[in-house]
């Protein structure tokens, strides 16, 4: 049985979507009256091997190909603004509940045949066969008409063609090589398979028919129960014609547009004698979908767009304008969808990012294969819930997508084995030309009148909110955990727009991120959402750090081996898994999401950065204590071991810690009793009171607390 890994996972996408109040005054000609300019240095350090790509040489049968490390115009290493833009970008938009834009509405396809009586067979059977034409009148159409199955066998004694060559032809246009494009045949109807009509063909007796092929996926006909062995007769067509609307006709396009067989089609689309054959479902005597095969990839009902909007639909269908603009819009800039509206010039601007060494240490990583994401596996990318008889697919107009992708951090790189038929395939390879561990690039960020609460979203989403265990993900390579990096203010140069003087940049950078938190939390006060959780312990946050925080778990965050699979993983009994390791965290959910309540931001600044000048103050108390843990005997760290009791009941008492304070107490004081200095005994005795008034009236801490107490 195959274990569900994968090495990206999801931030649950919310439906609540937070709109900035002062959006439509934003701007590079009129300063905000609180607004901040300058430029901030930031040193970049890579924790695992990087690769952001550059120049890239083709691989070819006999060598892999190359993605060598970008490179300026005079040859020094570097990593482009936009790329650092984008990687700050996702987790602004994330960390601020902007909405989410960035999505292709696509229309997927599926072609599901691990269970005969899933929503794929349910949706497939009893197809009905016809010709596709273009008319210049009505557009596409399709004249429908009659099909029966011939065996292959048929097809290979009636043409003369050996075996060996017909096996060999594994795609429709090979076949179609062999014998002519669609052929007239005679045939006369033989017998009936599983309810299916079959027939003799040859070349010169029996009714008229069409010889059709679709393909040969999987073994030649002869080798098991399982393989395809029947191709088809297209006969007796219709002379009314149904047409194709134009959704359906994009549907198939945008499923079929960069198949080999539908451009086959199209080149010889002119000298077709009678059109394209397909497959085709109806609903009433509309056509609903066709394909090129009898078992065709189906589009589904709802397309990504449809889904994200099954969220929210305005994360997809508000038009981009200055109140209906993100945080990561405001900031990065954003063009204007609607008439006569302008957009944004960004007013933060990142710059080139230059790379600090003399020598870089360069190297090529083993041959890896680069493949394009897969958002039709459903299991993984549509949102599963456990108590569901089934998975959920886009054929549901219920279902969600499972949120924004991020490629789970790696504590080491982890390059993947290669199958021995892709091994022997160098035309899908690459080789990464990497940089090593703990480089250093530096690069600006350069601000033009941003308000305090921007700036200060900026700057969590550089460190993911002081997280020291964070990392960002950058370049080409994520899914193998390379790209690992970190980023750290080196110095700030801002103006204020009122004048007045920055005294303590780090204060006043300190100041700018509280104004992010309380601005986040009073969204969520303002939406009944601060009852449930507060805003940087809700799952979306905790889902973010996590995904970036570097795993030594390799197994669950690698690719499946073969496609077999990731088709075994589709049955039902692995929903649980799917459910508990991909969309464990739940998103945000408003009562209403059409009315979700603005917050009007007012700058305090002075009174965030006074907090943030306490709360300096309480870290390098931390940092301090910390040290002097490294080197402290047994009664000071059993002492220590009280303190970080007491700090984490101030924050939050629970029933079991109630249970558990006199425990904590009755160890240190039994165990050192006799070892403790006097000031040691002052020390214990202040803290026992301190637990005791913080948990109340219990017998068994009372005890201990009066003994100390006595004692001392």
């Amino acid at each position: 049985m195959p274990d569900v890994t994968a090495p990206y996972r999801f931030v649950p996408l919310s439906n609540l979507i937070v709109y900035p109040s002062w959006a439509n005054k934003a701007s590079h000609d009129k300063p905000f009256q609180d607004g901040i300019s300058g430029e901030i240095s930031i040193a970049l350090k890579n924790h695992t091997p990087l690769c952001v790509g550059g120049h890239q040489s083709s691989s070819s049968e006999y060598e892999a190909g190359k993605i060598h490390f970008y490179k300026t115009p005079d040859g020094k290493l570097s990593i482009p603004g936009s790329s650092l833009k984008g990687m700050l970008k996702n987790v602004l938009e994330i960390a601020s509940f902007s909405p989410m834009r960035q999505i292709e509405d696509q229309k997927l396809g599926v072609r599901d045949l691990t269970d005969s009586k899933n929503f794929y067979m349910d949706n497939i059977k009893n197809p009905k066969s016809g010709w596709l034409k273009f008319d210049e009148q009505k557009g596409w159409v399709i004249y429908p008409c009659s099909h029966n199955r011939v065996h292959q066998q048929q097809i290979i004694d009636t043409f003369g063609i050996s075996k060996k060559d017909w096996v060999d032809c594994q795609t429709m246009m090979d076949r179609y090589y062999k014998i002519g494009v669609c052929p007239d045949i005679k045939f006369e109807q033989t017998e009936e398979k599983n309810g299916k009509q079959l027939t003799d063909i040859s070349r010169t007796q029996g009714n008229s028919g069409v010889l059709v092929m679709t393909g040969q996926p999987g073994a030649a006909f002869d080798k098991n129960k399982s393989a395809k062995k029947y191709e088809f007769v297209f006969f007796n067509t219709q002379e009314g014609a149904l047409e194709v609307s134009s959704t359906v006709m994009s549907g198939f396009r945008q499923i079929h547009q960069d198949t080999k067989e539908w451009q086959f089609w199209q080149q010889n689309i002119n000298t077709l004698k009678h059109g394209v054959p397909v497959f085709y479902h109806t609903d009433g005597s509309s056509v609903r979908s066709l394909g090129l095969a009898m078992m065709y990839k189906l589009p589904y009902k709802n397309s990504i767009h449809d889904a994200v909007g099954h969220t929210n639909a305005q994360h997809v269908n508000d038009s981009l304008s200055a109140d209906r603009a993100g945080m990561a819009d405001l900031l990065f800039g954003y063009l204007g969808e609607q008439d006569g509206a302008s957009g944004l010039r960004g007013r933060v601007q990142i710059g080139f990012a230059t790379w600090q060494g003399k020598t870089p240490l360069l190297q090529f990583s083993p041959e890896v294969v680069l493949s394009a994401p897969k958002p039709t596996y459903y299991p993984a990318y549509i949102y599963q819930d456990a108590k569901s008889n089934g998975f959920n697919q886009l054929m549901q107009n219920h279902a969600k997508i499972a949120g924004w992708k991020r490629y789970q951090a790696k504590a080491v790189e982890d390059y993947p084995r290669l199958e021995s038929k892709v091994l022997q395939n160098k035309k899908v390879q690459v080789k990464l030309e990497t940089l090593a561990n703990d480089s250093q690039f530096g690069f600006k960020i350069r601000l033009h009148n941003i308000r305090p609460v921007e700036l200060g979203a900026l700057l969590w989403s550089l460190d993911f909110g002081e997280s020291d265990k964070c990392c960002h993900a950058l370049g080409t390579g994520k899914p193998f955990g390379l790209g690992q990096v970190k980023l750290s203010i080196v110095d700030s140069r801002l103006v204020l727009n009122d004048g007045k003087d920055i005294k303590d940049e780090t204060a006043w950078l300190a100041g700018c991120r509280i104004e992010f938190q309380k601005y986040m939390n009073n969204v969520f006060e303002a939406n009944s959402i601060a009852t449930i959780t507060k805003w940087e312990d809700c799952d979306v946050i905790k889902a973010l750090r996590e995904y970036a925080t570097p795993s030594y778990d390799m197994d669950s965050y690698q690719y499946l081996s073969t496609p077999k699979e990731y088709a075994e993983l589709k049955k039902r009994q692995y929903l649980d898994d799917f459910a508990k390791d991909f969309h464990q965290y739940e998103p945000i959910e408003t009562d209403d999401p059409k009315q979700i309540k603005a917050v009007e931001y007012q700058s305090n600044i002075d009174e965030s950065i006074e907090d943030a000048k306490a709360q300096l103050v309480e870290q390098a108390k931390t940092k301090v204590r910390e040290k002097a843990k490294q080197s402290a005997t047994e009664e000071e760290m059993a002492l220590y071991e009280i303190e970080d009791f007491i700090a984490k009941a101030k924050q939050e008492l629970t029933n079991t810690m109630k249970e558990d304070a006199h425990k904590v107490l009755k160890e240190s004081f039994t165990t050192y009793k006799d070892t403790f200095t006097d000031e040691q005994k002052t020390k214990l005795q202040t803290l026992s009171n301190e637990l005791s008034e913080i948990v109340g009236t219990k017998k068994q801490l009372d005890k201990v607390v009066k003994q100390i107490n006595k004692w001392s």
